[in-house]
């Protein structure tokens, strides 16, 4: 009797009624494996943006802007598509100073190099790093300061009716310390070389009569000023 009650209590123990062992449940299957990112596909600029976090996490000090990352891409495109023609959109200047040309171009021509992470670029980000890529292309070297053969040409080239302007100031700059121009584009915008680049810049052109930063001008201004200056004066009929 106590035989039967203890195999019973066996039985029950192991939840069947003849003894055999309860089949386990069947593992669950292993997960699929990951299948590879659309992101970038659907982002084309995501690897910019990373490295700008990553850059920004970091604190270093030559991290380029968000805007002036998106403004190359943008301006490569812009590039490829005009043909040679892309310096008829520049703005910023006495004669198109709300880059009307540049903003038209962009709503319709170049209406395909508008981008996702682009919206709300501003217009004067996008008109350096324009120029900065033509410039950059030409690969050319200027030494860092010189004084041209003709200066009435020059200073026709640069004077203003209206006085001293950004433009002007930017035409002036390009005319007597060109390499002193490009020092200043080499630089990541917004960076605290940059700074460094522009106040050198007017501190060692005396030709130009300003011998600081313009106060009130916002660097990314300062930066297209000499940027059209340098290109316009390289690019003379």
């Amino acid at each position: 009797m106590i035989g039967r009650l203890l195999k019973f209590a066996a039985m029950l123990a192991f939840g069947t009624s003849s003894g055999v062992l309860a089949q386990q449940p069947p593992p669950a299957p292993p997960p699929p494996p990951p299948q590879p990112s659309t992101y970038n596909q659907r982002h084309p600029n995501a690897d910019f943006t990373r490295e700008y976090e990553s850059r920004m996490r970091f604190n270093f000090q030559d991290k380029p802007t968000a805007a002036q990352l998106e403004a190359r891409v943008v301006a490569d495109c812009i590039l490829k598509r005009a043909k040679g023609k892309a310096g008829e959109l520049l703005g910023g200047t006495a004669e198109d100073p709300n880059f009307e040309k540049l903003q038209k171009g962009m709503s319709g021509k170049y209406s395909a190099c508008n981008r996702e992470g682009a919206a709300g670029l501003p217009m004067v980000a996008l008109n350096t790093a324009l120029v900065e890529q033509m410039l950059r292309s030409e690969n050319r070297g200027f030494a860092a300061r010189i004084t041209p053969p003709d200066v009435n040409a020059a200073k026709a080239f640069y004077n203003s009716a209206d006085g001293v302007t950004m433009d002007s100031l930017g035409r002036c700059l390009a005319v007597y310390s060109p390499g002193m121009v490009q020092g200043v584009l080499g630089t990541p915008a917004g960076s605290p070389n940059e700074t460094k680049a522009l106040e050198a810049l007017y501190a060692q052109t005396p030709e130009c009569g300003v011998r600081k930063s313009p106060a009130g001008i916002p660097a990314n201004e300062q930066r297209n000023a000499v940027a059209n200056g340098l290109y316009y004066w390289t690019h003379r009929g």
